[in-house]
């Protein structure tokens, strides 16, 4: 074997990062992507559905992308599953809770805290019954309000990662994360559903205290089945 003259392309970090790209299919438009929607979340959301979807990252990957990348730095910065659990445990009436009950509370509060963005990106769908049901005006499947929200989700989610390094810090900085993220989809829903901004405020709270109730229904349903399972 002749490694000074090889027959295909030698292996590095570069050409392993590559096929990463490729095979997610984000090599070509993730960064365009990122910045249209940053940018021009209308153009670019219309673009993907009624004209090219060839040089936008498909909607459904960049999110996963990016929810792979914001959980694990959760993963990295967040206390341990020991010094959660110690926290539950010192809630007031922790001795009144039945079995079931602490352990399923136990469940959720370990994975709520470190795959918060898992839980995030299954809200996708809540939020889209949300919008469908509030901009019924506007005339899009539902298939629609699926990837427009997964589209506004994506900055959303790269707007926590750069949080991800303060997240055990003080309150203040929680409130500073939020303010970008809420700023963004007030615009975003402006532009895509072709509102005034009064009327894409008021609008963007009534989506997300209905988001809030469905999701908080599912959630509760969750947490029952998981009570019923370990009674």
């Amino acid at each position: 074997m002749n490694m000074s003259e090889p027959q295909i392309e030698r292996i590095t970090l570069k050409k392993i990062f590559k096929d990463v790209l490729y095979a997610l299919n984000l090599e070509q438009g993730m960064g365009y992507t990122l910045k249209r929607l940053f940018v021009a979340p209308r153009h670019t959301i219309e673009e993907y559905l009624f004209e090219d979807r060839s040089r936008l990252t498909r909607p459904f990957q960049l999110i996963i992308f990016l929810v792979a990348i914001a959980t694990f730095l959760t993963f990295l910065i967040l206390p341990d599953t020991e010094q959660l659990l110690i926290d539950l445990h010192k809630t007031k009436g922790w001795s009144s809770f039945t079995p079931a009950v602490k352990q399923s509370m136990e469940w959720f509060t370990m994975n709520m805290k470190q795959y918060f963005n898992v839980f995030f990106l299954a809200g996708i769908p809540f939020v889209s019954i949300a919008t469908y049901l509030m901009f019924r005006k506007a005339k899009y499947y539902f298939a629609e309000h699926l990837v427009i929200n997964t589209y506004i989700s994506a900055p959303q989610t790269v707007f926590f990662i750069l949080y991800v390094p303060f997240i055990n810090d003080s309150g203040f900085m929680a409130t500073v994360q939020v303010i970008p993220v809420v700023v963004y989809t007030i615009y975003a829903y402006k532009g895509i559903f072709k509102l005034s901004w009064m009327e894409g405020i008021w609008r963007s709270v009534v989506v997300f205290l209905f988001y809030q109730f469905i999701f908080g229904l599912a959630l509760l349903l969750l947490f029952g089945v998981l009570v019923l399972i370990n009674s």
